[in-house]
């Protein structure tokens, strides 16, 4: 960045100076002179010459200006150049501003995770190396495709991680009732459990979502760090359907606590025990 002249500089009630109102109106002529004593100042908005050019789709102006301000971030959202062409959906910027790839906002959003949210596709190649980064909340780009049922990126390899409450992307997917989602991450995260030992059948259980558990049917042998298995909280939450997706006799039989579990929730205890007899399974599960 070209040093700045003070005496030269001024700035308008937004506090945008010339060079900033260049590249909003795209005065290219005017950029090239004044990106020489101007550069790298922020407007009140904390946006940069080069994030206004951005903001406002001037693309040669943005691509003038990434000579001299590419690498600065926001002092107000910690937003790069870079995430902001991504929000905008301008891929053919992100060649340009390839100095800020790995740099996350003060949420922690990286340029990828951006590119997910908004379905840019063709930033996936070119962003692939901030694939394992996770934000603030320990949510990752899969995770956000997930929420967003963005297919195209389901492929991120960010399998297995998890966010603070110990949330996989299988988990979200059952959050977000996103069955294809669930399809395509059972192989990778299957049997993960999140910091209170819930798995993704569990969770499907908790949201009352019969079609995902047909899917994770496959988990009903892990407890939670309370030792409830999913029948257990199926028969808690009444979950009648489910209950009948779950509840075969070999199922409830290996299924059955250790002698030392002592579980207090009255309803948990007689829907366990309709069940049982239904099945003529003989033993007590509890």
């Amino acid at each position: 960045m070209i040093e700045t002249q003070p005496e030269l500089i001024g700035q308008t009630q937004n506090g945008y100076t010339a060079l900033q109102l260049a590249a909003v109106n795209n005065k290219l002529n005017a950029i090239q002179v004044l990106m020489k004593v101007e550069s790298g100042l922020f407007a009140k908005n904390g946006l940069t010459s080069l994030m206004l050019a951005i903001s406002k789709f001037h693309k040669q102006a943005a691509i003038i200006l990434s000579e001299v301000e590419c690498g600065i971030v926001s002092k107000t959202t910690g937003e790069t150049a870079l995430i902001i062409a991504c929000f905008t959906r301008q891929p053919d910027l992100i060649p340009y501003l390839l100095k800020e790839i790995g740099i996350q906002n003060f949420q922690g959003t990286s340029a990828l995770m951006t590119c997910v949210r908004m379905d840019v596709k063709e930033g996936f190649e070119l962003l692939k190396s901030e694939q394992g980064l996770q934000d603030s909340a320990g949510k990752t780009a899969l995770m956000t495709a997930v929420r967003h049922w963005r297919d195209s990126f389901y492929s991120l390899q960010e399998y297995r991680k998890q966010d603070e409450n110990g949330h996989t992307a299988l988990m979200l997917a059952v959050t977000y009732k996103n069955i294809p989602a669930i399809k395509f991450l059972l192989h990778h995260e299957q049997y993960m459990q999140n910091k209170v030992g819930e798995s993704a059948l569990i969770m499907a259980i908790k949201y009352n979502q019969p079609d995902c558990c047909i899917l994770l049917k496959e988990e009903q042998q892990i407890r939670d760090f309370f030792g409830l298995t999913a029948v257990m909280h199926a028969a808690y939450e009444d979950r009648v359907q489910i209950l009948k997706t779950l509840s075969d006799s070999n199922n409830l039989r290996s299924l059955a606590p250790s002698p030392d579990l002592h579980i207090t929730q009255p309803e948990c205890l007689s829907s366990i025990q309709r069940l049982q007899q239904r099945n003529n399974f003989t033993g007590t599960a509890l």
